[in-house]
């Protein structure tokens, strides 16, 4: 693995904390659960971090949010006898076929287009429950939001430096705050001297 790929691997995790409702700490302790299902079905980091920040925005909880990506995938890697009929009459020979060929996002937006995101439809695809909710998740709001997510996630110039931004912010945080206690000190300091 060279520098520049770890440093697009860091502003990809960096930018999925952007778009999503998640600390750093709920993405480094919750994407054990998703990213060797990604790995197995050929499904970038990009792509996977930004299902996962698109479930959080829609109000899971990033505990809950990696187990329903992790679901998501694993149905379709190994789709149950309606969500493979589905995926053949797409055209696509397998679950496997289908998210090498479309991405993740892409086949979500081929099932939600099938099923009209209708719950009942999805339900009925999906045998577990978690997965159900996750592909939920990901087809509200008609899937524009993870559509915006996952264009902003994939789009590697657009993510290019964000874990630097971030490491700025924090800086400029620290910065700010040490100011604050120097001046804090200075004035006691002077406070003290009159007495």
């Amino acid at each position: 693995q060279s520098a520049a790929s770890a440093a697009d691997y860091n502003d990809i995790l960096f930018k999925g904390v952007e778009l999503g409702v998640f600390s750093f700490e709920d993405l480094a302790q919750n994407m054990g659960d998703f990213v060797a299902l990604a790995a197995q079905a050929g499904v970038g980091l990009d792509q996977v971090v930004g299902a996962f920040a698109a479930i959080t925005r829609a109000g899971v909880m990033p505990a809950e949010a990696s187990t329903r990506t992790s679901r998501v995938l694993q149905e379709l890697i190994s789709p149950g006898e309606d969500l493979a009929r589905v995926i053949n009459e797409l055209g696509y020979e397998s679950g496997m076929t289908m998210l090498k060929t479309l991405g993740l996002q892409g086949s979500i937006e081929k099932i939600r287009v099938v099923t009209g995101g209708s719950a009942d439809k999805v339900n009925a695809l999906f045998q577990e429950v978690r997965a159900t909710g996750g592909a939920l998740a990901l087809m509200s709001n008609s899937g524009r939001t993870y559509a915006d997510v996952n264009a902003a996630i994939t789009d590697s110039a657009g993510r290019a430096g964000a874990a630097q931004a971030a490491f700025n912010a924090q800086s400029e945080g620290f910065g700010f705050q040490m100011k604050v206690l120097k001046s804090n000190l200075e004035a006691n300091a002077t406070a003290i001297g009159q007495y």
